[in-house]
């Protein structure tokens, strides 16, 4: 009875979260962190020596989770443009493609996006043919 009510998920979801060591947060998700020498069972080691060492090891006990904001929301759009916004200042001459790339939207969505920043007057495109810079204005 206890297993079929979820039993088990609940204990190791519980021994998940003692282990976290750190959560970043981001714009459009969350980094959970765990303590690699819990994980694999050497949680006894002295705290000035440790198993292994480096980003990669770090990656390799990194759960990340999006946030749930789809893009078709008001919020996932206001996110999509305040990005669009923060890349075009970073990178002027960037191209939607690079931006749709960037924050892994399809193109057809960046697109629609700059179409409406373009038409609230919050950027403007200096140049011709795809040659030129956007100009975010205020």
């Amino acid at each position: 009875n206890w297993l079929q009510k979820g039993g088990v998920e609940r204990a190791i979801i519980s021994n998940l979260l003692e282990d976290i060591t750190q959560i970043t947060v981001y714009e459009w998700h969350l980094d959970f962190i765990f303590d690699p020498h819990k994980n694999i069972g050497f949680s006894d080691i002295r705290p000035d020596r440790t198993l292994m060492e480096g980003e990669d090891v770090e990656k390799e006990f990194t759960i990340t989770m999006k946030y749930p904001f789809s893009p078709l929301t008001e919020r996932g759009r206001y996110l999509d443009k305040e990005t669009i916004l923060k890349i075009m200042r970073e990178t002027p001459d960037t191209t939607a493609k690079k931006i749709a790339v960037q924050m892994n939207r399809p193109l057809k969505i960046v697109q629609n996006r700059i179409k409406e920043l373009r038409m609230a007057g919050k950027i403007k495109f200096n140049g011709k043919g795809g040659h030129g810079f956007w100009e975010v204005l205020n």
